[in-house]
């Protein structure tokens, strides 16, 4: 195990504790698994004492970064989805499916607007804005996985639909 500086954890007097956790990350080291798991536990112990103030701080994070939370949920439905229809996923992001395949739309070949919102409701100019392609559609029997993701624009994915780039 080691940090982006390259050290390895030390073991330290107060390994296995928050405090632990904190003298890796103040090192620039990767924490130890023990200190990781006392972490999380002091995190979520610190969470369910201050329910209100925690409550809080998730609201402010997602009111401040809505693209983010949007990415987020898009994911958790793209997963659920993926998993009703009992076919196989990858756990993929845009960032990756851009720097696969590039910034066009794999219909229509022109640029895409990576600043255009991706949805008709969130305003103007989404006809080039980015979503995700299935070549083969999931309804078709396609899967999930980053071989079967294109990079398209939101109006050339709504219009093909459930056919196949092929078939357009």
């Amino acid at each position: 195990m080691s940090s982006v500086e390259g050290k390895e954890p030390q073991n330290w007097h107060n390994c296995g504790t928050h405090s632990g956790y904190q003298s890796h990350r103040k090192r620039g080291e990767i924490a130890c698994d023990s200190c990781r798991a006392a972490n999380t536990l002091y995190r979520k112990n610190w969470g369910n004492k201050n329910r209100e103030r925690s409550n809080q701080i998730a609201y402010n994070w997602g009111k401040n970064n809505p693209d983010k939370v949007r990415g987020y949920m898009r994911n958790v439905a793209r997963v659920r989805r993926a998993k009703k229809l009992l076919v196989e996923s990858d756990t993929y992001t845009q960032e990756m499916i851009l720097e696969l395949y590039g910034f066009n739309c794999h219909i229509c070949s022109k640029e895409i607007d990576l600043k255009a919102p991706q949805h008709p409701k969130w305003g103007e100019g989404w006809e080039l804005g980015l979503q995700l392609d299935h070549v083969v559609p999931l309804s078709s029997g396609g899967n999930d996985k980053i071989e079967n993701i294109r990079p398209a624009h939101a109006k050339c994915n709504i219009s093909k639909g459930s056919k196949t780039a092929s078939t357009l």
